[in-house]
């Protein structure tokens, strides 16, 4: 028996988030000073907003999920000047 599934605009809405941050973290490896940090917050904030999502709608063992994980790890661990 497979879990049930979220609806296809939630994970939709999930993965647009992750992509989102995605973006905001690799921008921020060519920006400098402010506009660096402005990124990478914008990434985190980001990341949150879709980790929150995908906890509520999103079983653990979901790929989007688990990604988004890991670049959450990745972005927090990148240095805020």
């Amino acid at each position: 028996m497979t879990p049930p599934q979220p609806p296809i605009f939630i994970f939709n809405k999930v993965l647009y988030l992750k992509m989102k941050g995605d973006y905001n973290r690799n921008l921020a490896e060519f920006l400098r000073d402010n506009d660096y940090n402005d990124a990478l917050e914008n990434a985190l904030n980001t990341f949150k907003d879709a980790d929150k999502l995908a906890k509520m709608n999103l079983t653990p063992i979901n790929p989007i999920r688990l990604g988004l994980n890991l670049n959450t790890k990745v972005a927090s661990t990148t240095k805020i000047d």
